[in-house]
């Protein structure tokens, strides 16, 4: 928690304040120790005359429990005056850190460090990991450390956009005149930061993908639906959407967190998705995140002979549908597994489904089909009779089943046409 007042965090250091450590910020620093093995491992805040560690793990006992140093034995300075990332594998062999303080006084040997930004751009931070030994980098771990830093940097945005809208919220009930205007245009802030949470989706050979992510047509238009494609190193890829928990700020920023996690997970790990999956839950509840909601994750593999196999796994998530290009619409059968946080551990289930060129899978949130007064296969049945008809753009179908006037859930709609 922020110590005192309403400013930001990054404000209160500015200004001198006593800033606690934040549980966060301490999940990232346990997130970076586990993928990278790294006995160190800090989220590290910048004032004019110190480092102040309001994530951490590992933390040699000098520096554990005031959870500070001077700026001065900081390699995060470097990271954040720089505004990039500083990978070093023997600091004493460097030629411009070789005699650093923090090597000299510290024994930092090998350093991985990436800035994090605020909501203005500005590094004020740096996530890294720290050893003592010399050791070299790997590209998973690169990358790792690259994803964790952007999800350290939502939540630090998040946690700046809640702060503000607190304060407006209080003024706007001392002036009820401007309560209305104060309120959504916080909601468009934390709309604006949600969509921006989204991946731009790559285009690898033979798929043609298209996404659509849309908020409930009330409330703060943040929440926990996610959708991603990441592209793996055997030229196959993950395809993904997800429902955290939730309709609000913290929804949004947990539903990162899961993200960032689950994309570190593909790439270090060549595993069928039912065992990410509960990679996934196991490490939420390990690091205390403790997230709960739905999950479907998908492995469309290479094509063999024309054909492409996907793989999917469900954590109570609607399964996908796949027109065919005959026309016909094909709806798995069966149940899916326990949503995540629900019960840690439990065995969960791969299926699949072939696909030939001109095949479409169509992959969703519950809010595109599930209404008041409706049941779940009243619902099934109006997205089969629209993706039938040949509406399978994920804007086509938002606009069909979901528009604004009875949308009441966020929405996600994933489209893959394979095409060779």
């Amino acid at each position: 928690m922020d110590a005192v007042g309403h400013g930001t965090l990054t404000t209160q250091l500015r200004e001198g304040a006593t800033v606690e450590p934040v549980e966060e910020y301490d999940r990232f620093a346990r997130l970076v120790r586990t993928f990278t093995g790294a006995p160190t491992s800090t989220v590290a805040f910048l004032t004019a005359s110190e480092q102040v560690f309001l994530g951490a793990d590992g933390l040699p006992s000098e520096l554990a429990e005031p959870r500070r140093g001077p700026i001065g034995h900081s390699f995060c300075q470097l990271v954040v005056n720089s505004g990039a990332p500083l990978i070093v594998s023997d600091a004493r062999k460097h030629s411009e850190l070789h005699d650093h303080p923090a090597v000299l006084d510290y024994n930092v040997i090998a350093y991985a460090g990436f800035p994090v930004l605020d909501s203005s751009g500005t590094a004020v931070a740096a996530l890294c990991a720290l050893d003592y030994s010399p050791r070299g980098w790997s590209v998973g771990e690169i990358a790792v450390l690259e994803d964790l830093a952007a999800a350290c940097a939502t939540e630090l945005q998040l946690r700046e956009e809640r702060t503000i809208a607190v304060a407006a919220r209080e003024a706007a009930e001392r002036s009820d005149a401007f309560t209305n205007e104060l309120l959504e245009e916080r909601r468009g802030v934390a709309h604006t930061l949600q969509a921006a949470m989204l991946t731009d989706l790559p285009q690898p050979e033979g798929v043609a993908l298209e996404a659509v992510y849309a908020p409930a047509a009330e409330g703060e238009e943040v929440g926990g639906d996610w959708y991603d494609a990441l592209v793996l190193a055997d030229g196959g890829f993950a395809l993904a959407v997800g429902d955290i928990t939730g309709h609000d700020i913290r929804a949004a920023a947990v539903m990162g967190q899961m993200r960032s996690m689950l994309r570190a997970l593909l790439w270090e790990h060549d595993k069928p998705p039912s065992l990410i999956l509960s990679l996934l839950d196991s490490i939420s509840i390990g690091t205390g995140l403790a997230a709960s909601g739905t999950a479907m994750l998908a492995r469309l593999e290479p094509a063999t002979g024309g054909t492409r196999r996907l793989l999917w796994s469900s954590a109570g998530h609607p399964f996908p549908l796949v027109l065919r290009a005959d026309g016909s619409v094909e709806v798995p059968g069966g149940r899916p597994d326990p949503m995540l946080g629900f019960r840690p551990g439990c065995a969960r289930t791969d299926r699949w489904i072939d696909l030939d060129p001109g095949d479409c899978v169509v992959m969703f949130t519950d809010g595109l089909i599930e209404r008041r007064g409706e049941t779940f296969a009243d619902g099934i049945n109006s997205l089969v009779a629209q993706v039938r008809s040949g509406n399978v753009t994920p804007s086509g179908l938002l606009s069909a089943l979901a528009p604004p006037a009875v949308r009441e859930d966020d929405v996600v709609v994933l489209t893959a046409l394979i095409s060779a």
